[in-house]
């Protein structure tokens, strides 16, 4: 006796090796394996290779039961007896008769698409499971099955590395010699990345390469729905459309549970029970279902508090039916006024002893903040401006400068008759943010004009706020001492009439970077800094103490007490860790690096420095890390350290080019401690031209040439073979191992062990190390 044969499969399937080992290791346990999960994530198609390998490799009968055809719950049994085929027996049940029909066999039963008939499959198979000892049963079901002995297997989305394989795979189907340039990688990667890894919304997306450009498909997935359309034969009608593979499991719902999936949409990122309570009148049994119909991703929020999400692509087809009915409009502005009362209670704890509590939830709830802050620049600037200002300081401590100034000038714009307390609160959020841009646009002014209204109603804790963000800008402006203290003790003057005790430290903390930086009092400088960190102590405030101990350990330095200076500065950087700022974790690290090298530590150095410069890693490719400068200007005395005075002189001219938000650089060449050595073993003209190829370097070149190993001797395993060069290249260009392996004529494996040796050989972790190297080395052109 054979098994029915699976479905000839036309394509071949990409990646889920794990998955595979994992469902029939499962099947090995349990007899009654149900696999689930969202519209397209392809449970099919793991299914049918299950079934494939356990039918190649034990011989097993298998046999498989097409469900999707049936409409009428009470044929399930018949559609198993039709596969097998037998009919019924007069005297017996289907699931006797199947009992018989497998008896003394090993048999896996494929039942596919189990979901809209799932109580008729659950009964039938609680029966063979019973009946038929030999028979083990592997269904594929949105919603799981709920019987004795099931084991539950969601099947995940795509990792990144196999979405970008899948692309590129069916994108050669449609367009022959398809091929990942460093431009194209990028795109498909974000492509994948926005539909969730679904291999459903993949393919579809492939489809249309035929006729639009890949920059074009990536640029229409805001309205995904009508582009995610294969009108190629030979498809299911429900995997024509991404829309048709939702409608199947929508249709399943109750009227009240599709409401409530529908009002879900105005989430972004991910959503609390409360908040689903509150905005879209969800109750938790709804939501139960939800999940169960894997319409709904359930996941931990912090502290281990549940969080649910929609997939992008299931947000957005819900969001459509949510236009197009009642309702929407209440729901939407339910979203904003829930968002807008919860930055509100976090302002009011943002510089107190559970900072880190509240910057942690704003940063898991920010896509929400934002898709209110989207509906509030439409419908209701004003209050959108209270609330923009309210998460004011999240945004600058975690490091979203460009995007919270863009925000703030467009609400600014929208609401031209604001009253003058709302506008001076808008202005003074507007110029702390845009401090901290490269060359501070527009926030001189913001800043003055918001300083002019708070004190014409007489407000002194708001222009404690707004003449401390003055003053700061002042500083990085390298104004004078006087002109910066001025603008200090007015903000102490007020901080201290309005009984603020946070502005009044950061006052003070002021006081000693003004004595220190601009005016080389050291001794005075610290002084003030110790005062400011008592007082953070004494109030909670995390961020004012570590940015008074960030000072403190640099004065420690200057005077020569390494032992005081790390101890100070240890302790800043864990607080920029709990704190998440990318900034200061960066500047601090940078000086850390300073520390090790007064104590001769180089390998410690490195270490510090390296992390500096790797501080949000995507911004080597695009933008500079905070720290940089100072940063890179180390890692030159870490060269000359090391008598690599050419490596030193270049590292030394690019510090000169990395822009900060001083606008202020590094010392000059002659400057530097090491200068004469350098000159006297290389010459000065040697050294000058070393030093003016890093004054041509982009900013991106400089950071990455900074992390380029000191030198290919120093490296684990001595330097890159000629073969080794061309991977690395190659991986530069963004090339999977698999195209690497094809473009070379050699084996998938062969490339995995040739990056095995390049990563030790560079003492590098990750392929993204691997690209930067190459294009350092100019192997990516």
């Amino acid at each position: 006796m054979h098994g029915s044969g699976l479905p000839v499969q036309l394509t071949s399937l990409i990646g889920r090796t794990d998955q595979v080992a994992g469902v029939r290791a499962a099947l090995a346990a349990s007899r009654m394996v149900t696999l689930t999960g969202t519209a397209g994530t392809g449970k099919t198609r793991l299914a049918i290779e299950v079934g494939s390998q356990i039918d190649r490799d034990k011989g097993a009968e298998v046999w498989f039961v097409d469900l999707a055809p049936v409409r009428d719950a009470r044929l399930v049994d018949r559609a198993v007896l039709a596969v097998l085929g037998e009919r019924e027996e007069r005297g017996r049940t289907a699931a006797q008769t199947v009992a018989a029909h497998l008896e003394g066999h090993q048999a896996l039963l494929l039942v596919d698409n189990c979901e809209h008939v799932v109580e008729s499959c659950a009964a039938v198979a609680l029966d063979l499971l019973k009946l038929a000892p030999g028979v083990r049963l592997l269904a594929t079901s949105r919603t799981p099955l709920a019987i004795p002995g099931e084991i539950r297997w969601p099947v995940p989305q795509l990792s990144d590395e196999e979405a970008v394989d899948l692309f590129v795979q069916r994108a050669r189907m449609v367009v022959p010699g398809f091929a990942l340039t460093s431009e194209s990688f990028a795109a498909v990667t974000e492509l994948c990345r926005r539909l969730d890894g679904l291999p459903l919304a993949i393919e579809l997306a492939t489809a249309r390469l035929g006729q639009l450009p890949l920059g074009e498909v990536l640029a229409r997935l805001d309205q995904r729905l009508a582009l995610l359309v294969d009108r190629g034969r030979g498809v299911a009608e429900r995997h024509r459309t991404l829309s048709a593979a939702l409608d199947w499991s929508y249709e399943l719902l109750d009227p009240e549970e599709r409401r409530q999936f529908d009002r879900l949409s105005v989430f972004a990122g991910g959503f609390s029970i409360r908040a689903a309570e509150e905005v879209a009148r969800a109750d938790l049994e709804v939501l139960s279902t939800l999940v169960d119909e894997s319409l709904l991703t359930s996941t931990q929020g912090l502290r281990g508090r549940a969080r649910f999400r929609l997939l992008e692509s299931v947000r957005e087809y819900a969001a459509e039916r949510l236009r197009t009915g009642p309702g929407a409009e209440t729901t939407l502005r339910a979203h904003f006024g829930y968002f807008s009362g919860f930055a509100a209670a976090a302002e009011a704890e943002l510089r107190g002893p559970d900072q880190v509590w509240w910057l942690d939830q704003l940063e898991e709830e920010h896509d929400n903040l934002r898709a209110a802050l989207d509906w509030g620049l439409r419908y209701d600037p004003e209050a959108a401006i209270t609330m923009a200002a309210g998460i004011a300081w999240f945004w600058n401590v975690h490091g979203h400068f460009s995007e919270s100034v863009r925000r703030l000038h467009e609400l600014m714009a929208a609401a031209p008759n604001a009253d003058i307390r709302l506008r001076a609160i808008g202005l003074a959020a507007l110029g702390r943010l845009a401090v901290n841009l490269p060359d501070s646009p527009g926030a001189e002014a913001a800043l003055d004009e918001s300083i002019a209204l708070w004190r014409r109603i007489d407000a002194p804790k708001g222009l404690a706020h707004a003449l401390m963000s003055r003053a700061l800008l002042s500083i990085l402006m390298r104004d004078s001492r006087e002109a910066c203290d001025r603008l200090i003790e007015g903000a102490l003057l007020a901080a201290e009439k309005s009984g603020d005790w946070h502005h009044r430290a950061e006052a003070v903390a002021y006081l000693g970077v003004t004595a220190f930086r601009l005016a080389g009092d050291v001794s005075g400088g610290l002084r003030w800094t110790k005062e400011a960190v008592g007082l953070a102590r004494e109030h909670g405030d995390l961020w004012i103490l570590a940015f008074a101990l960030h000072f403190q350990g640099a004065m420690e330095l200057d005077l020569g007490d390494v032992a005081s200076s790390e101890a100070s500065l240890t302790e800043a950087l864990g607080l920029w860790e709990a704190l998440q700022d990318p900034e200061w974790l960066a500047t601090t690290n940078s000086l850390l690096g300073a520390v090790a090298l007064a104590s001769d530590d180089l390998v410690e150095a490195r270490h510090r420095l390296q992390a500096a410069l790797t501080s949000k890693r995507f911004l080597i490719l695009t933008d500079f890390p905070p720290g940089g400068p100072l940063a890179v200007h180390a890692m030159a005395k870490l060269a000359a350290s090391k008598g690599q005075y050419e490596r030193a002189s270049r590292l030394e001219g690019a510090a000169l080019t990395l822009p900060t938000i001083t606008g202020q650089s590094a010392a000059g060449l002659e400057q530097q401690d090491w200068y004469p050595t350098a000159v006297r073993l290389l010459g000065a003209t040697h050294v000058r031209a070393a030093w003016d190829e890093g004054q041509r370097m982009t900013h991106p070149q400089a950071i990455a040439y900074a992390l380029a190993e000191m030198d290919d001797s120093l490296t684990r395993g001595g330097p890159l073979t000629p073969r080794e060069r061309q991977i690395a290249a190659l991986v530069g260009f963004g090339l999977r191992n698999r195209e690497i392996a094809e473009k070379l004529f050699i084996s998938e494996r062969t490339v995995d062990g040739h990056l095995e040796h390049i990563r030790e050989k560079l003492r590098v972790h990750t392929r993204s190390e691997v690209a930067v190297w190459a294009t350092t080395q100019g192997l990516v052109r």
